[in-house]
């Protein structure tokens, strides 16, 4: 019983210590070179992408990759676990940073929405609720992965502050894959 308690307690403080920066969107044109998936982002930067190799992030990175069509991911920077660059940005010998992408949006299944944040809640599903830039109220589901998703739960003072939220289409619903706060205009 000990063993398991103190298991869990290591790998509860674990994971904590490795909590890194928000999400990040970047937007260009994908290219393979040998084994490895590389990003142009807008930015003039170039990323090294990290994707499990059959999830459905790939086969989107893929696709775009055979039709050279710009592609859009949200994901963070990898870091590096264990050594003395522990919590670094992971950086390849070429110089490129290692980008885990989260989520790919889909071009005709996707899209930014604007507006002040509401609330977040969990009951059956997590819903996220916002007032868009024309006054009208919308609610869409939460992911769950949303790297301040904790945060919009607990903290009262982000309600009414300015927000970009990037959602999918899944079948007839909106996700919300990530939300941005913005400094007011």
């Amino acid at each position: 019983m000990r063993i398991r308690i103190f298991f869990l307690l290591f790998v509860v403080i674990s994971l904590s210590s490795f909590s890194f920066a928000d999400d990040i969107v970047l937007t260009g044109k994908v290219k393979k070179e040998s084994d490895n998936i590389y990003i142009l982002a807008s930015n003039g930067t170039t990323y090294l992408l990290s994707t499990n190799f059959k999830s459905p992030q790939r086969k989107a990175v893929d696709v775009a990759i055979k039709s050279k069509s710009d592609i859009t991911v949200i994901g963070d920077y990898d870091h590096v676990v264990s050594g003395p660059s522990t919590g670094q940005i992971l950086i390849t010998p070429a110089g490129h940073k290692v980008f885990t992408v989260k989520t790919v949006l889909k071009a005709n299944a996707s899209g930014i929405s604007e507006g002040s944040f509401q609330s977040l809640e969990c009951g059956d599903s997590c819903y996220l609720t916002f007032t868009d830039t024309k006054g009208k109220s919308e609610t869409y589901y939460a992911n769950g992965e949303m790297s301040n998703f904790d945060k919009m739960m607990t903290d009262a003072s982000l309600k009414g502050k300015n927000v970009k939220i990037y959602w999918e289409k899944i079948k007839k619903d909106r996700v919300a894959v990530l939300v941005v706060f913005m400094p007011l205009k």
